[in-house]
């Protein structure tokens, strides 16, 4: 299916949500920072093959990854926030930067082009979002680590930016800058994104998973393909 075109909105701020991961990215960017981990010898084997069953099972829709994203976050408890925060920039250049999407980067210049105003909705944190939001010089809507005295406390802010939480931290940011989420656009690829797709005024299903592509073809949402 054929992309929605996109107008101009001159009457009042719109937004263009844009997920990050089979999104922006043409990746799960958790599976680059498992195997980048694993590389700089942070992340033992038994680990790495945790997180990935993990992943493989929020694919397929049997593990509540709220719960599943606490207790990851719970073993970073004590690190430092800046050292964690220099790892993400260099994961970003080495690893992220070159699997963006040309595709998604072109639709979201068409909406900057067309008066909207894009942004990053993710359920990445914000220290794994950050740089590539500075670089596209968009805002970002993401999970929020808890720092205290400069050290991760192994606990987030909540609500997470995933499922329920996602659609509250959408709202309260177009309710900050005078949007509204009912005229909104939000581009993702998952699921578990099923309360914003509902929210939103033109939900578009970007290399979707299989229970997110059955739902848009029930609701006639679109199913595009970003590479």
């Amino acid at each position: 299916m054929s992309l929605p075109p996109v107008s101009p909105s001159p009457e009042r701020e719109v937004v263009a949500f844009f997920d990050m991961d089979r999104t922006l990215l043409r990746v799960n960017s958790a599976r680059l920072w498992i195997a980048f981990e694993r590389r700089e010898g942070r992340l033992r084997t038994v680990d790495a093959l945790r997180g990935l069953v993990w992943m493989l099972q929020y694919e397929m829709g049997i593990v509540d990854m709220a719960s599943v994203s606490r207790r990851a976050l719970a073993l970073a408890r004590g690190d430092s926030a800046e050292a964690l925060d220099r790892r993400c920039r260099r994961w970003y250049r080495e690893w992220i930067r070159p699997a963006l999407s040309q595709e998604a980067l072109a639709r979201l210049e068409h909406h900057r082009q067309a008066g909207h105003r894009p942004v990053i909705l993710t359920a990445s944190t914000t220290f794994a979002a950050t740089p590539l939001a500075e670089e596209l010089g968009v805002d970002l809507v993401a999970t929020e680590l808890e720092v205290e005295g400069g050290r991760l406390t192994g606990r987030a802010v909540e609500p997470l930016c995933y499922g329920e939480g996602k659609r509250l931290r959408a709202e309260a940011y177009c309710r900050g800058i005078g949007a509204r989420l009912e005229e909104a656009w939000f581009y993702t690829d998952s699921f578990t994104d099923l309360p914003v797709l509902e929210a939103v005024a033109r939900p578009v299903a970007v290399n979707p998973d299989p229970r997110l592509r059955r739902e848009a073809r029930r609701r006639g949402w679109p199913i595009v393909r970003f590479g």
